[in-house]
């Protein structure tokens, strides 16, 4: 029973379809063949009844005695004449759409001859390799923390002792008091400017001379310290083509830590002042100008002569100058040849 109805509905469907084409081809046949012409014909008709109008209006307004009355009367004529010239423009235009979208219908459907069916095929846009790859097992590489410690102009700190590090100051010289530690790094030493040979190639960039940032400044030129004769042979005139930049850690330092098994260098010269110690790690000569900024350091100016009593590993040292026992940076100084 139902699919006896469905097969009625589907042949009233095929019958419509077919029809609609000839019902369209009838309305068309009946555009061109009579209301195109008769709309022409109204059109023609409607001119020359405006004409006669307008003559008549005119004539009876020159006429008639009462002209307001004749002038009602040529509104009202004008009234209908617009109106009934706007219905037939509004009828002409709609057959002039009628007839465009015909036209347009005809060029589709000239065109969808000339195009072909695209056969499209039904796949799945991506597609699984045959032959899946391998993953590669993740090989974790050892991290090279010395690979760049040749680059720039900073010191290099071997720092691959296996062994536990000591305490900052874990303990001083014989015979003095242990000095409490600083909570800052040594300070960079202050840059040079390059000689006048050079001078084509720039100048070096600032440093700092100490933890407070103060800038580099060279001191007035003052007469030379009158120092004892028997220093004189301990630290000759450097020559003029001599460096100040900071010369490399004395080759006491093993696997970056220094230790305090250095044997301690006793004085022979029995002219020395009181103040310098009996028993002192090494005799150094500084070679930039340092000013304190904790009571615990020391103050020097360049070529001041200090007595090391100990190496800290973190660069700071531990010396006499002038009775005086404080911290000073390690790469302020040189060993006193």
């Amino acid at each position: 029973m139902h699919s006896t109805k469905a097969n009625v509905v589907n042949k009233k469907e095929e019958r419509k379809v077919r029809t609609e084409p000839s019902l369209k081809m009838a309305e068309l046949a009946a555009l061109l063949q009579t209301d195109i012409p008769e709309g022409r014909n109204h059109l023609t008709d409607s001119h020359t009844n405006l004409e006669r109008v307008a003559e008549y209006c005119e004539a009876n307004y020159f006429q008639s005695e009462n002209k307001r009355l004749a002038l009602e009367s040529t509104k009202n004529y004008t009234t209908q004449s617009l109106a009934s010239l706007a219905e037939m423009e509004g009828q002409m235009n709609h057959i002039a759409q009628t007839v465009s979208i015909h036209k347009e219908k005809v060029a589709r459907r000239e065109i969808g001859v000339l195009t072909a069916n695209k056969v499209t095929n039904r796949q799945y846009k991506i597609i699984a390799p045959a032959n899946p790859e391998k993953p590669i097992k993740y090989v974790r590489k050892s991290i090279d923390y010395s690979a760049l410690d040749d680059i720039g102009h900073g010191a290099r700190w071997n720092n691959g002792s296996t062994g536990t590090p000591r305490g900052r100051r874990s303990g001083s010289a014989p015979g003095a008091a242990p000095l409490p530690a600083p909570t800052t790094k040594p300070p960079t030493p202050p840059a040079v400017v390059r000689s006048s040979s050079a001078a084509n190639t720039g100048t070096l960039g600032r440093g700092t001379l100490g933890k407070s940032s103060r800038e580099y400044r060279t001191p007035p030129a003052v007469a030379p310290p009158q120092v004892p004769s028997h220093y004189a042979p301990n630290y000759p005139r450097r020559p003029p083509g001599y460096s100040t930049l900071p010369v490399a850690q004395p080759q006491g330092k093993i696997s970056g830590q220094y230790t305090n098994a250095v044997p301690a260098i006793v004085p022979d010269e029995e002219d020395l002042p009181g103040w310098v110690p009996k028993n002192y790690i090494e005799k150094v000569v500084a070679i930039y100008d340092y000013y304190a900024d904790k009571e615990d350091e020391l103050s020097f100016q360049e070529s001041a002569v200090i007595y090391v009593l100990k190496k800290n590993d973190d660069g700071w040292w531990e010396g006499v100058m002038d009775g005086v026992t404080g911290l000073f940076p390690g790469n302020y100084v040189e060993p006193c040849v």
